[in-house]
C-alpha cells in the first residue's frame, strides 16, 4: 500500500463519527429494555442515530474529496484515516 498523505481534518471527522457512534451504542444499556423508554428516550436515540448518520456521511464525504483532490485511491485513505484514528 502506497503511503497515504492524511490531514488533521480528515482524522477528526472520523473521530467525530466514531464518538456518535459510541454515544448510540452507550444508550440502549443506559436506557434499559426498549419497551420500557419514554418518549423522550426514544427521541434522545433517533437523534443519536441522526447525529452519527451525518458524522459518517461527512468523513466518508471529506475522504472521497481528498482522494479525488490528491490523486489517492479512496479506498487506502479511507482505511489510513481508520487505522491512524483508531491506533491513536
Amino acid at each position: 500500500m502506497a503511503d497515504v498523505d492524511l490531514s488533521d481534518e480528515l482524522k477528526d471527522r472520523e473521530r467525530t463519527a466514531i464518538a456518535a457512534f459510541e454515544r448510540v451504542r452507550a444508550l440502549p444499556a443506559e436506557y434499559g429494555p426498549t419497551a420500557e423508554w419514554t418518549d423522550e428516550q426514544r427521541a434522545a436515540v433517533s437523534e443519536a442515530w441522526e447525529q452519527w448518520r451525518t458524522a459518517a456521511q461527512d468523513a466518508h464525504l471529506a475522504i472521497t474529496a481528498h482522494a479525488t483532490a490528491t490523486g489517492q485511491n479512496r479506498y487506502e485513505v479511507e482505511m489510513a484515516v481508520k487505522r491512524a484514528v483508531r491506533r491513536a
